[in-house]
């Protein structure tokens, strides 16, 4: 484990924190602090979804014809993807007995980069800092693709 020190002396923990829902896998990827109540990292690059690994069979399961990528689940309003105009579901769909929001957008690729996995997402903005742009190509639940660009914000206090 990493553990760094922000200017104001302040320990700062990588953290990842992942979530399987209904055989499926997201991530939140942040860092907490050593203050008495842990809180996420404020000077952290926020876009302000969540989203899973897009599979074939999920892809089936839900009714769209793109494969690989981030299937968006929920964008936080007035964040960054919100601003950008990336959409999460719309709908609660029941896969495997669980319900997810369905009818999201697909991120495919990053400044260019093939986006397949959440790795794939967290290595390409691991060096990213507050104030990037950052290009996203999309892929609508109907098959509609469409370029967009978000600038990264810090994490809402």
């Amino acid at each position: 484990m990493v553990i760094m020190v922000n200017s104001t002396g302040q320990i700062l923990i990588p953290i990842l924190v992942l979530v399987s829902i209904v055989g499926l896998s997201f991530a939140y990827v942040g860092t907490l602090t050593n203050s008495s109540s842990p809180t996420l990292s404020q000077s952290q690059p926020w876009l302000g979804i969540s989203a899973v690994e897009l599979t074939p069979q999920l892809a089936e399961q839900i009714g769209i014809s793109e494969t690989t990528g981030l299937l968006v689940l929920q964008v936080a309003p007035g964040g960054p993807a919100d601003k950008a105009g990336i959409s999460g579901g719309n709908e609660l769909k029941v896969i495997d007995g669980g319900e997810i929001p369905v009818g999201g957008d697909v991120i495919t690729h990053i400044d260019g980069s093939a986006i397949r996995t959440l790795e794939d997402f967290r290595s390409h903005l691991g060096d990213k800092q507050i104030g990037d742009t950052l290009d996203f190509m999309l892929v609508s639940a109907n098959g509609d693709e469409r370029n967009v660009d978000a600038i990264l914000e810090a994490r809402p206090a």
